[in-house]
């Protein structure tokens, strides 16, 4: 009886030492940013005036590597690199950052996943 309670602690202790979640995350796509003029003004997809617009994203290939970076959350699933108009669509991630670094990983220019996303960097 004793082992078994012994035993049972050790595994609920190797349960509650594990992280819980997932820091790396796929990325759909990456845009590159650029400030819309005033005078702009954009249709939304069922034809509505889309007003306030600031930045106008447009998908482009990325070199691939392994990078060191720092991102910005700006929406969800939708990262900024800092201090580059660099913008990280990702998928399923929920990760809040400001200033973080990461690592990202760019191992294709097409398909389901472009690369990885890497968050707590310790």
């Amino acid at each position: 009886m004793c082992r078994l309670i012994i035993i049972s602690l050790f595994f609920i202790g190797i349960f509650f030492n594990s992280k819980t979640k997932s820091d790396k995350y796929d990325i759909e796509e990456f845009y590159s940013g650029k400030e819309v003029e005033a005078t702009s003004i954009f249709l939304n997809s069922s034809d509505d005036i889309a007003d306030d617009i600031k930045t106008e994203l447009q998908e482009f290939d990325l070199r691939l590597g392994k990078y060191s970076i720092s991102v910005s959350k700006i929406d969800d699933n939708l990262y900024k690199v800092d201090g580059k108009d660099i913008y990280i669509k990702t998928k399923y991630c929920h990760e809040y950052a400001t200033r973080d670094d990461v690592i990202l990983l760019v191992t294709s220019n097409s398909g389901y996943t472009k690369g990885e996303i890497i968050f707590n960097l310790e």
